[in-house]
């Protein structure tokens, strides 16, 4: 028996998958994307995701999307001036707060810091008219009561709630069981958004859904950080196979999205356990991988071969990373921006994004601007960038 249903689709594609090393789209392909997105998914599309901190371009695409009428809702750290610097492009924001005791952990934070900390933002961000919701990295791993709590005590504050398999390692069961006891117990609306290390992101997200979980949060063709996000498609695809038609999905465009996005992206999600999946571009876990090394801990598994990449969704902790890798001295933060922002140009022109021995190269070469980093005639075939 086919029954239609409603759907919460948060399209994390510009956002999430751009943090993929090697996929990087530049500003018309990401109109396109947008504009297709918006066909495929029609009233199911609760938002398209962007994070205008990638790179000032990110913030033209996301005025590009409002002037469309596409929904879009701006990504952002739990940090007081980027809260302020998204009220000023969107009314709609995601933040994000780490939920794991291990994450707590290496960012320093315990429960209670944390709630409090989350509460003052959020109230920030509500006195500066925006609409929030909420992003808990490791979720699949935190306390369940903990959880509860925290959520409960944003209630009025919070618009909704992304459940993050961070990690990539939870499982269908699991993520069944805690899906449900969340649903008993706080009042907004969850968004499940898995990860694959595991090869269970779909599988997850289904799980999540048939528990009582309001939406999704995903991206075309599964594109993201090392083994990639659960893919829209196919999660739609499923659902359907299983007798649930997604109210507003237009599945013959849902096709055509996904084409575009995998064309433009050059590159698939990487294979679950590979030496690919084991490198990271985005500087929120990179971040978090070094402050966790310094408190001795281990996040996103990251002493199984840690390699990082510099990209546009990385951040000042991934340039700093490669400064010490090879004994340099790190100059000031001022300097450092500028140069990363010269290397995410670079990445967006050449689409594509650099290892830390051609970091290296242009640092030593003094060369900002005159010099070009080299460029991978193949993408799909340049397994050597991985080597750290």
């Amino acid at each position: 028996m086919v029954k239609s249903i409603d759907l919460m689709i948060s399209d994390e594609t510009l956002r999430d998958g751009q943090q993929q090393p090697l996929v990087t789209f530049q500003a018309q392909e990401m109109r396109e994307i947008i504009e297709s997105t918006q066909k495929a998914l029609g009233s199911s599309l609760y938002n398209i995701d962007i994070m205008p901190s990638m790179h000032p371009m990110h913030e033209d695409i996301a005025g590009y999307a409002h002037f469309k009428g596409v929904p879009v809702t701006l990504a952002t750290p739990m940090k007081r001036e980027q809260i302020y610097g998204c009220s000023k492009l969107a009314d709609n924001i995601i933040v994000i707060s780490s939920l794991s005791d291990s994450l707590m952990k290496a960012k320093k934070l315990t429960r209670e810091s944390n709630l409090l900390c989350t509460k003052a933002r959020l109230n920030y961000a509500k006195s500066l008219g925006l609409n929030c919701g909420l992003a808990g990295e490791g979720t699949a791993e935190a306390d369940l009561d903990f959880m509860v709590n925290y959520i409960n005590s944003n209630t009025g504050l919070m618009d909704y709630f992304i459940y993050c398999d961070t990690f990539g390692n939870a499982n269908p069961d699991d993520t069944e069981t805690r899906i449900s006891y969340l649903k008993s117990n706080v009042h907004v609306p969850i968004l499940m958004h898995c990860h694959n290390d595991e090869g269970n992101a779909v599988d997850n997200t289904i799980a999540g859904i048939l528990a009582g979980a309001d939406g999704i949060s995903t991206t075309f063709t599964g594109i993201g950080d090392r083994a990639g996000n659960a893919p829209t498609e196919e999660v739609l695809k499923t659902l359907k196979q299983m007798g649930f038609i997604i109210n507003g999905v237009d599945y013959k465009q849902l096709e055509i999205t996904s084409e575009l996005v995998e064309n433009y992206a050059g590159i698939g999600p990487a294979e679950p356990g590979s030496n690919y999946a084991k490198v990271h571009e985005a500087g929120i876990h990179v971040d978090a991988i070094l402050k966790a090394r310094e408190n001795g801990e281990v996040v996103y598994n990251a002493n199984a071969g840690f390699g990082i990449a510099i990209g546009v969704s990385s951040g000042l902790k991934n340039l700093k990373h490669v400064y010490e890798m090879y004994g340099l001295p790190v100059p000031n933060n001022d300097l450092q921006r500028e140069i990363l922002l010269e290397l995410k140009d670079e990445a967006i022109k050449q689409k594509r994004s650099f290892s830390p021995g051609e970091v290296f190269h242009y640092i030593q070469n003094n060369g900002l601007v005159q010099h070009k980093l080299p460029s991978i005639p193949n993408r799909k075939s340049g397994s050597t960038f991985y080597r750290v």
